[in-house]
């Protein structure tokens, strides 16, 4: 179980792992993904596909308030057949398991993994957008939905519910003039808006069974 040294308390505790994934197509990155060896050690590269896999920190990283997180990333070179056209693009897509999202939210994370790659890394100049979606995955601890305690690493989630609604998210990232703009939205505000349609409904319901 992984407590901040802050909320360290003789309840029960409440954490989770957080997990985003980008995908999506980029105009055909031309030059070699070689050059990503000068980055990664030890990593499947060859010029026109990188799989690279990646780890920062260990168990006691969250105790510091340190990045702890496993990612993996995919650049393949391929071709879009459109009616007799052939068009080169480049696949892309990212996994990454984030252990500390209360010290480095989800979406930042990942912005700030993506400018290094897409920026410094490989210096891409062109315009693209990719995919965006977020999800818990997992929790731990016996502090969730009325257990002993709320406290946790991060106090601001005490029921699962509440949780798995905040922090669902989807969305795009597009990659304009050298930055990454992001329109990512929670499922927070629709989910709120149906249960108030449907608290009404049930309202309504109850109504009319009572008069017959």
């Amino acid at each position: 179980m992984k407590i901040k040294l802050d909320f360290v308390t003789n309840s029960s505790s409440t954490a989770y792992v957080l997990r985003s994934r980008v995908n999506g197509y980029l105009p055909v990155i031309k030059q070699s993904y070689e050059i990503l060896n000068d980055f990664y050690d030890r990593q499947t590269i060859y010029p026109e596909y990188a799989y690279i896999v990646m780890e920062e920190g260990d168990e006691n990283s969250i105790y510091n308030h340190d990045k702890e997180y496993a990612l993996n990333f995919t650049l393949k070179n391929a071709l879009s057949f459109k009616g007799n056209s052939e068009i080169p693009i480049t696949i892309f897509s990212m996994d990454l398991v984030n252990e500390n999202p209360y010290d480095y939210p989800q979406l930042d994370l990942s912005i700030e993994i993506l400018e290094n790659l897409f920026f410094k890394q490989l210096k891409i100049k062109t315009a693209f957008q990719l995919f965006y979606q977020a999800h818990v995955d997992g929790t731990s601890g016996d502090g969730w939905d009325g257990g002993d305690s709320s406290m946790g690493p991060s106090s601001d989630y005490a029921y699962t519910h509440d949780l798995f609604k905040s922090e669902t998210r989807i969305g795009m990232l597009s990659v304009l003039d050298s930055s990454l703009v992001p329109e990512v939205h929670t499922m927070e505000e629709p989910m709120s808006f149906n249960e108030i349609v449907l608290d009404r409904i049930n309202e309504t319901g109850n109504e009319i069974r009572g008069t017959k």
